[in-house]
């Protein structure tokens, strides 16, 4: 009986590189690059395999622009 060959054997396996639950992923034999919002900020390191799902926990207005305004909260805790 002769050995499968590696290739096939892998196609047959689960992905083990992206845990969707946790929104991991190794990027194993991908190209990946840094994602960064509107303002060129860095926010994750992408695949094409986890883009969609990493950039959804984002809001839109981070991706796609935003002004001071329309982030400002209080850095520091307000003293009552």
């Amino acid at each position: 009986m002769r050995a499968e060959p590696l290739a096939q054997a892998r196609k047959k396996m689960p992905d083990r590189s992206i845990d969707m639950e946790n929104k991991y992923c190794r990027h194993e034999g991908e190209y990946s690059w840094w994602e960064e919002d509107a303002q060129g900020i860095p926010l994750c390191r992408v695949c094409d395999k986890c883009e969609q799902l990493k950039l959804a926990q984002y809001r839109p207005e981070i991706l796609s622009g935003y002004t001071q305004s329309d982030v400002d909260e209080p850095i520091e805790p307000l003293n009552h």
